[in-house]
């Protein structure tokens, strides 16, 4: 049966096939969109330049700046385009993500093509640089939508659909007054629903919370996450809205905040914390209605029996087995920390996953349940026991998958 990691490899290299092949510009256009942009952006590296420019010139200006979006290193495949395509490139991308891109990139070229962005784009990167790193202002997007107090049901409506042809952060407007200082946000599911005789007035959220564009970003890591909204404005000294901090921007702000990439997947404060773990229990995918649960361990020989005896005790159907499973438990492991990780995978033929049918009509409340259920009394069992009954290390060879899963050593082939 394969597994999540089998299937996200067939994916990949299905797409890598697919770029390369001798397909028309235009039927290979309408295949790519069928993936995600992520994806595409993860196959870059096995492409030949060639290969890449010609993907490009195919997917278009927006869409390849949604890719560009995602990757780590974008320089690199910003010095295969000449100035005069990188700008254009950067200069359709979400402001904080151009701020990325140009980092990227050696500094002689990027004011070369700093100067052939737009003129909006331009302002937009000035801005974000004017703030120190540390300050809230850096890290935030000027793609959003804003409207004035004044304005009718219907009025607010057609300034929405206008501005969200360059602004896709559409679920949260913000409402400024006469003098363009911010007066409120309306959510967009509340705008819709109204009717022609509501006023504006009275869906606008006026106590809705906002951010000061010099705030330091640890003091507002918590106070953002306490929020749980899809964004934030951000004020300036004068009240008025200079951008927005979108949730994206705030996982990599708490990213930041916690200055350790192990730390911040359990939430901790330092390193230091990571001494008084015992165990870590992740949950992946679940849900399919189609599927079968698993267990993957890391960690002592005597975890795996266990989990097993677990399953048969409790006449579970469970495949179980020591060996990485690429989710949030490798870096606690990564750390001498052992971890379970529980999953359901979709059958073949029902394993919709980062793809066009990853939706909700393939999930069950029932299957969730399960999974749930299974997680929950493990848990249960081992808060039960007299005596913690695992142990806290990782054999030698998983530490050497663990090394080659993180790419924390050169293999030789």
């Amino acid at each position: 049966m394969k597994t999540f990691n089998d299937s996200k490899s067939q994916h990949l290299e299905e797409l890598e096939a697919l770029i390369s092949s001798s397909l028309s510009e235009k039927e290979l256009e309408d295949r790519l969109s069928d993936y995600h942009d992520n994806d595409i952006a993860e196959i870059l590296e096995k492409l030949t330049p060639q290969e890449r420019l010609r993907l490009y010139r195919i997917l278009g200006v927006d869409r390849t700046a949604e890719i560009f979006a995602y990757l780590d290193d974008a320089g690199q495949y910003m010095e295969e385009l000449s100035l005069e395509k990188a700008a254009n490139v950067v200069s359709h991308m979400d402001s904080d993500d151009a701020v990325d891109v140009l980092e990227d990139m050696d500094e002689s070229r990027k004011a070369e093509i700093v100067k052939r962005l737009d003129h909006e784009t331009s302002e937009d990167v000035k801005l974000l640089w004017s703030y120190d790193d540390d300050e809230i202002g850096s890290c935030m997007t000027t793609n959003y939508i804003c409207i004035h107090n004044d304005l009718t049901i219907r009025q607010a409506m057609r300034e929405l659909i206008r501005q969200a042809g360059e602004n896709d952060n559409i679920s949260t407007i913000y409402v400024v007054d006469e003098q363009d200082k911010y007066y409120g946000a309306i959510d967009l599911k509340d705008l819709i629903v109204a009717r022609d005789t509501d006023t504006l007035e009275s869906i606008i959220s006026r106590s809705y919370p906002y951010l000061l564009d010099n705030e330091k970003t640890d003091d507002c890591v918590d106070r953002i996450k306490e929020y749980a909204e899809d964004s934030l404005p951000v004020l300036t000294q004068e009240g008025k809205i200079a951008g927005i901090i979108t949730s994206s921007d705030v996982v990599e702000m708490v990213d930041d905040a916690m200055g350790d990439d192990y730390a911040k997947l359990g939430g901790l404060t330092a390193e230091e914390d990571l001494k008084a773990i015992r165990f870590n229990l992740n949950v992946d995918v679940a849900g399919a209605i189609l599927g079968h649960d698993s267990a993957w361990c890391l960690g002592p020989q005597s975890l795996e029996a266990m989990v097993q005896t677990y399953a048969a005790h409790n006449g579970i159907q469970l495949e179980v087995k020591s060996d990485v499973y690429s989710s949030d438990e490798v870096p606690f492991s990564d750390q001498g920390i052992p971890s379970v990780s529980f999953m359901r995978f979709g059958e073949r033929g029902a394993n919709y996953i980062h793809n066009r049918h990853d939706v909700l009509r393939y999930l069950s409340p029932e299957s969730l349940e399960k999974t749930t259920k299974l997680v929950l009394n493990f848990l249960d069992q081992l808060d039960q026991s007299a005596v913690f009954p695992i142990e806290r290390m990782i054999p030698e060879d998983q530490k050497k998958k663990i090394d080659a899963y993180l790419n924390k050593t050169q293999e030789k082939k």
